[in-house]
């Protein structure tokens, strides 16, 4: 069975400033993992990037970083955009951002293994009762350096 680990926006940040990262991500593919994001996290990565004074070379490494390492985009879908409704207003948690709860969103919906963020309140972000009611669950969700021993 392929294990899936969705990367937040702050993993790609974490791979193009320090390659051993993208190392990391690399060798999980090797052992068969599957590498997936949101297009709501394309689009968050994108955006913080284009803010930087360097944004150019940024933008660019994120585009060759997301094709060497075959992610995969989910997109919305009905079953998505439930499970973000109900974590936009359920049992809400605010230290935690609304975006960062939209790619929890995706990552539950799409039923994903692991969840890497170095954003310490999603990680231990409770998802609201009335989802788990319904079968959906939180991803392991982890640091990539927790990830990388795991691996």
């Amino acid at each position: 069975m392929v294990k899936t680990v969705f990367l937040d926006s702050c993993i790609f940040f974490e791979c193009i400033e320090d390659p051993r990262n993208q190392t990391v991500l690399n060798h999980a593919i090797n052992l068969g993992y599957t590498l997936v994001t949101s297009i709501t996290g394309i689009g968050e990565t994108v955006d913080q990037m284009r803010k930087r004074p360097d944004r150019s070379d940024f933008i660019l490494a994120f585009i060759n970083l997301y094709e060497n390492l075959r992610v995969f985009t989910y997109y919305p879908d009905p079953i998505v955009a439930d499970v973000c409704y109900h974590l936009a207003n359920l049992e809400i948690d605010y230290r935690v951002e609304k975006t960062d709860r939209v790619h929890l969103g995706y990552a539950i919906a799409y039923g994903c293994d692991y969840f890497l963020t170095s954003d310490k309140n999603l990680i231990k972000y409770r998802v609201p009762h009335a989802l788990e009611e319904v079968e959906f669950f939180k991803p392991k969700t982890i640091t990539l350096e927790e990830f990388k021993e795991r691996l």
